[in-house]
């Protein structure tokens, strides 16, 4: 398969590929995907903005977001007849985005952020830790990791 796809290239092959094999399930995780891009996509050419592969990420990232914010709903509401599905489509999401750092590797950065800052206040710092790991750690992860550093 190309490398140089795009995700929204690489959804919609995906897609062709699970409709061929009639994986009901991975059909509909992936429909709901790429809806989500493609209506990012026209959201951005609306507004002027470029949808480059960045754009592209957070997109899918706010998709499986608001997978995960529906299931906890659905767990919550005593609905598991409904959350289950959404935990599949979730595992299939998830697989467009990149790995997540270890925890380990996320305390490494902000021990490392923290020193290089002359006055260690909380905002600032995560500020700081986010725009140097660019999207390569959850932010709830950060977050969490920055309140232990201030414990």
């Amino acid at each position: 398969m190309n490398t140089c796809m795009s995700l929204i290239e690489k959804v919609a092959a995906d897609l062709t590929v699970a409709m061929k094999a009639k994986d009901a399930a991975r059909v509909a995780a992936l429909r709901m995907l790429k809806t989500s891009l493609g209506n990012a996509a026209i959201e951005a050419r609306g507004s002027g903005k470029e949808f480059d592969d960045a754009a592209q990420l957070a997109c899918a990232k706010r998709h499986v977001k608001q997978i995960t914010e529906a299931i906890e709903e659905y767990r919550k509401g005593g609905r598991p007849d409904l959350a289950a599905p959404a935990a599949a489509e979730l595992r299939i999401a998830e697989q467009y985005l990149p790995t997540a750092m270890p925890e380990e590797e996320v305390r490494k950065v902000v021990a490392a952020v923290r020193s290089r800052m002359p006055t260690a206040q909380m905002g600032p710092l995560m500020g700081a830790v986010m725009k140097e790991l660019q999207g390569k750690a959850d932010g709830t992860v950060v977050r969490k990791i920055v309140e232990e550093a201030f414990k």
